[in-house]
């Protein structure tokens, strides 16, 4: 999966893009931010339920959008 972090959330995490793979367990949006807060302090705040959008492909998503290795995702 290729993930785009855009503006404030780039600021924080400190990366614009990174390329990853996916645990078996993160199936959705909702799985995927948990999954990147449990990074550390400055992703938990910069991912903070509320504060974020995510598109996946270029779409609007909800938390229950699927997401897989196939995807990209940008987090504005």
């Amino acid at each position: 999966m290729r993930i785009l972090y855009f503006a404030a959330v780039a600021e924080k995490v400190g990366e614009t893009q990174e390329n990853i793979s996916l645990p078996p367990e993160v199936r959705d949006v909702r799985g995927l931010l948990t999954w990147l807060r449990g990074r550390g302090a400055d992703w938990e705040k910069a991912l903070a339920d509320g504060r974020v959008q995510v598109l996946v492909d270029r779409q609007q998503t909800t938390l229950d959008t699927a997401v897989s290795d196939r995807n990209e995702v940008a987090i504005v």
